[in-house]
């Protein structure tokens, strides 16, 4: 919370014209409390073209509450999105495009695209799941403003066609990546695929800590699906046309331990027998920038700590559940030994030596 009330005081004495005040005009996601709001579309359609590759956006409504509860509609259209989700999930996850021509001055001001994550299925379990993932990018942006800025909401959802009985369950939105590029003063780099060299070795090694703390192994720094483009479940962005010094930012965090959504499963090559397992597979990088991120992330343990002991949204069994998850993280990386054994010395690509 006190970070997002910083960087609206920010926002608010912002003077540099490269900038134009960006945060101000993006108001969205300078507040972390829950958003209300109300979908009015023609779900039934957009779930039934799921399997479909070539998705109708399709027109809806879209009203939230403002500061004072009064409800403030929006033109929206929607479409199934994703891959594994939206073709398993009951309640695959949604693109929202907005106009920014139309958004004005509210709340979704300066935003156009915007994915709408959801739980897989109706339940409490797939509820909590939901959570989880969400705090997983929250977790990211303790550690770094190298990450996509979410927002949480309780929706209720609408089908205009009725053939969906009317229900309602937390969700939330995600930041359009090229609208945090944008807010970082960068670009993102779609690329084919990308050389770990070209890569910003500090970032690199951040984010695969992270991913370790999570227990995320469903992604690739370096390459996309096949006949995708780089890279799976990882975004690049690099300042103006650069094509070193890249930055990766992560995304889709429910194939992570940390989340143990109830399809997950290990990679064949992983040989392990559950997500919950964690295993390094981050590139290898020079000691002393090892030594900058380990003490980077030690510093943070209280603020990650943080973001799960204070939601209010996990239930008590699952809080305590996953600060051991957690707690187990920071008891490798905080032991030289196991650092050494469980990390370091798992590394791929021994180009750069890891030290003793």
């Amino acid at each position: 919370m006190m970070k997002r009330i910083a960087t609206l005081v920010v926002a608010i004495f912002c003077s540099s014209p490269d900038l134009a005040c960006y945060a101000k005009d993006q108001p969205l996601f300078l507040d972390d409390t829950i958003l209300q709001a109300t979908l009015t579309a023609p779900l039934s359609v957009a779930y039934g073209q799921k399997e479909q590759e070539d998705r109708d956006f399709l027109r809806g409504r879209w009203e939230y509450l403002d500061d004072a509860g009064k409800p403030q509609p929006l033109a929206v259209s929607i479409r199934a999105r994703g891959n594994f989700r939206r073709l398993n999930c009951d309640l695959p996850p949604l693109q929202l495009n907005f106009k920014k021509s139309e958004v004005g001055d509210s709340v979704f001001a300066g935003q156009n695209k915007l994915k709408l994550v959801s739980p897989c299925a109706y339940g409490k379990n797939h509820q909590q799941r939901l959570i989880l993932e969400y705090l997983a990018y929250r977790t990211l942006e303790v550690l770094t403003e190298h990450s996509l800025r979410t927002r949480l909401l309780k929706l209720n959802y609408v089908d205009e066609r009725q053939s969906l009985k009317l229900w309602s369950h937390l969700a939330f939105l995600i930041e359009d990546t090229d609208e945090m590029a944008r807010r970082l003063s960068m670009q993102r780099a779609r690329l084919p695929k990308v050389n770990s060299v070209q890569l910003d070795k500090y970032s690199m090694a951040l984010v695969e800590i992270f991913q370790l703390l999570i227990a995320n192994n469903d992604y690739s720094l370096l390459r996309g699906q096949p006949d995708a483009p780089c890279c799976h479940n990882i975004d690049i962005v690099g300042s103006d046309d650069a094509s070193n010094n890249l930055i990766p930012i992560p995304y889709d965090f429910d194939f992570s331990g940390l989340v143990n959504a109830p399809y997950a499963r290990p990679q064949r090559n992983m040989r392990i027998r559950t997500v919950r397992t964690r295993k390094y597979r981050g590139r290898c990088v020079p000691p002393d920038v090892w030594d900058q991120v380990v003490k980077h992330v030690q510093s943070k343990q209280l603020e990650v700590n943080a973001v799960y002991e204070d939601s209010a949204e996990l239930n008590a069994s699952m809080k305590r559940k996953t600060l051991r998850y957690i707690r187990a993280f920071f008891e490798t990386i905080d032991n030289p030994q196991s650092l050494q054994r469980k990390v370091f010395s798992q590394c791929r690509g021994q180009k750069y030596v890891s030290p003793n």
